[in-house]
């Protein structure tokens, strides 16, 4: 189908109504931008909406731009890198602001952007291991593990720190298998809260694995958490 995308919607897709027999539906496509005109298949069809996934881009929009990470697309880290920076946050303004008006909440008439430089920003990451070993974000519009080496949105710190824990867990045997980890960092990178994610840990030998995992740690990892 032809589909030109009209506004962006919560969670990284534009939102298109389609024509001809399916005149009138909303279709969610992801990696898009409003204005574009694109030619998609349906992947999912409900009654009142559908989804899709875009076979050529016909007619771009200026504000497109080349991005930046090997893994955008197939990641599910991150949905906007295919957008300038200014129209980024233009997006997640107009979202806020629908998201508001129809929670029945008063919308401002201007609403402040606090925003910070267009790479190294995010201070929270979330991955996954893979049983081989690997680890990634899960995939887009998937629970499969993407593996990934670099993460340009992410500060620094938190890639290093992941690394260094994945290859601790590969190399150990641990109190439970480890599926997730969280990091979290403060604006300097000065300290990282990091949580591990696992199912039914045993009791035996936890100290043990606990304080050969801190030994491994940088500095910076000033909380864990299981």
């Amino acid at each position: 189908m032809k589909l030109t995308l009209e506004k962006p919607v919560y969670g990284g897709d534009c939102l298109a109504h389609a024509g001809g027999a399916q005149a009138g539906k909303t279709v969610f496509v992801p990696l898009v931008l409003p204005g574009e005109t694109v030619t998609a298949h349906l992947t999912e069809e409900k009654r009142s909406f559908a989804k899709a996934e875009v076979d050529e881009i016909l007619l771009a929009s200026p504000h497109r731009v080349a991005h930046r990470c090997p893994y955008f697309g197939a990641c599910g880290g991150c949905h906007y890198q295919h957008a300038d920076y200014a129209t980024q946050l233009g997006m997640k303004q107009q979202i806020l602001r629908e998201t508001l008006a129809r929670a029945g909440v008063a919308v401002p008439a201007e609403i402040g952007v606090l925003a910070g430089k267009p790479w190294d920003y995010r201070n929270r990451i979330r991955v996954a291991f893979a049983p081989e070993g690997e680890f990634g974000y899960r995939g887009r519009r998937s629970h499969s593990i993407a593996p990934i080496d670099e993460c340009p949105i992410a500060a620094p710190m938190l890639l290093q720190v992941a690394k260094q824990i994945a290859k601790f867990i590969a190399e150990s045997s641990g109190i439970a298998a480890i599926s997730e980890l969280e990091l979290f960092t403060d604006r300097d990178e000065t300290q990282i809260l990091l949580t591990l994610f696992c199912e039914q840990p045993s009791a035996d030998g936890a100290q043990v694995w606990f304080a050969a995992l801190q030994a491994a740690l940088p500095p910076q990892v000033t909380g864990l958490r299981l």
